[in-house]
């Protein structure tokens, strides 16, 4: 169930309005996690924040595709890399009786390399796909930045008591 968007009673209403009110931050970690009004939201929360700004679901839905193709990739790079190794673990350097035949087990450095090479290339989508989703976030909360911009100059103020000295924005 959804508790966020889900439908019910009059405080639900009155959260989900407040909340389409309210900037996301990001929190970076070994993944993206978004939260908004102290809540953390989900992907599907935040795109339903973003259905209204077509630029910024644009660029998340851009960035969770590059996400998931960098995982397929990843993948498959691992499986090939894991066989090529399994491969040349698996085969028997010496035959029964401990003495070494010309048969040895030989690394497939083709297999390999392509493996490798999909795990590049699936942290180079993985990593495009997180810039994508950052910029969609960063064009929503464009729009509250633009609303909160203060035209005071900041003032220099001391304490009544005489203990220290703040700075007033």
């Amino acid at each position: 169930m959804n508790l966020l968007f889900s439908q019910g009673s009059n405080a639900q209403n009155d959260f989900r309005s407040y909340i389409y009110d309210q900037p996301i931050e990001l929190l970076k970690g070994f993944t993206l996690r978004y939260k908004a009004a102290n809540v953390l939201l989900k992907n599907r929360d935040v795109k339903e924040l973003l259905r209204y700004d077509d630029r910024a679901l644009a660029g998340f839905t851009t960035g969770q595709t590059l996400d998931v193709m960098g995982g397929i990739v990843g993948f498959g790079g691992g499986f090939m890399v894991g066989w090529a190794v399994g491969g040349y673990l698996a085969v028997p350097k010496s035959n029964r009786y401990g003495q070494r035949t010309s048969s040895s087990a030989q690394m497939d450095w083709t297999v390999l390399g392509i493996g490798g090479g999909l795990i590049a290339a699936s942290a180079i989508l993985s990593a495009l796909g997180r810039y994508a989703k950052i910029d969609a976030i960063e064009t929503y909360n464009s729009k509250f930045k633009s609303a909160r911009v203060n035209t005071q100059a900041p003032q220099v103020i001391f304490a009544e008591e005489g203990i220290g000295i703040g700075i007033r924005f």
